[in-house]
């Protein structure tokens, strides 16, 4: 004679599952008041499955990208199949109220200390994993930019912006001819032309904005790349890496702070080794010692 399932209970929903029926409410909400308590009690057990989880479903989205009629094939074959599964209103009723409360409750513990101190250290690693991600994307991009497509890349940006300066030269000139004063409109077009020369430079690329070298400084954390040691205002020099007289740019890829010491010393020398950045440091070591024994 078949066991009667006893409703309310884990054993009730594992048999569910097992003989394959429709699961009822009170068996469900057994169930999740046990996986409550189990990831309660079990932090690191609950990470690590969230981990395991994401990873699958990180698996099944690669899977569905590589086949993606094969997985619409399985998925209306399961919705037919599972069609006929009876889903009472009393149950949907319970399970928003039940969500309602959920959120009410998680409200309620957020204005807690702990609450607090959980958000705080929420935003605290999700600002860490942006400016992670910010970061190689950074690298990502100054190592692009030596690259020949990034050079295009850049050399067309360039075009781009002197076309544009020209039209509006142009328009500036015309209109000042219109008005009765060519020569402040002649002045505007040379103006206009010596800025295009300036963004040029040289035709490596266009030169490193201000925003751009704030952002270099804050990456090297306002030290000095060869020796480590912390640049000021009045310490700070920008050294090229490859230096502009064997064919460097002056984009913000080829720019590093560097105190005066090391990049007077450093000069034009390219390729750079270990050995000569070492050397460097010694030299910069020895006017230190220097200057404390005077």
């Amino acid at each position: 004679m078949p066991k009667t399932i006893n409703h309310g209970t884990r054993q009730g929903y594992d048999k569910h599952i097992r003989e394959k029926t429709p699961t009822c409410q009170p068996c469900k909400d057994a169930q999740a008041a046990y996986m409550r308590e189990k990831r309660k009690n079990n932090p690191e057990q609950n990470k690590k499955q969230r981990e395991r989880e994401r990873t699958r479903n990180n698996e099944r989205y690669q899977e569905y990208k590589a086949n993606p009629e094969q997985h619409e094939r399985l998925k209306r074959n399961w919705q037919k199949k599972n069609r006929t599964r009876e889903v009472k209103p009393e149950w949907e009723e319970r399970n928003r109220q039940r969500e309602e409360e959920r959120k009410r409750e998680h409200k309620a513990w957020l204005k807690t200390p702990e609450g607090q101190a959980w958000r705080k250290q929420r935003d605290q690693e999700n600002k860490t994993r942006r400016e992670q991600q910010l970061a190689t994307r950074r690298k990502e991009r100054e190592a692009w930019l030596q690259t020949p497509e990034g050079i295009a890349h850049e050399q067309a940006h360039l075009e781009r912006e002197r076309s544009r300066w020209r039209k509006k030269a142009m328009l500036r000139y015309e209109r000042s001819k219109v008005l009765g004063s060519p020569e402040y409109g002649r002045a505007l077009y040379q103006r206009a032309k010596r800025r295009i020369v300036e963004r040029g430079q040289r035709s490596a690329g266009r030169a490193a904005t201000g925003w751009e070298l704030k952002q270099r400084l804050i990456y090297f954390k306002h030290s000095c790349w060869i020796c480590s040691c912390h640049v000021d205002e009045g310490s700070l020099t920008w050294d090229h890496v490859k230096p502009i007289s064997r064919g460097g740019s002056l984009l913000a890829s080829n720019l590093r702070p560097a105190c005066a010491e090391c990049n007077s010393f450093k000069r034009d020398v390219w390729p750079l080794t270990k050995e000569f950045l070492e050397e460097i440091r010694k030299h910069k070591n020895n006017l230190i010692e220097e200057e404390k024994v005077s």
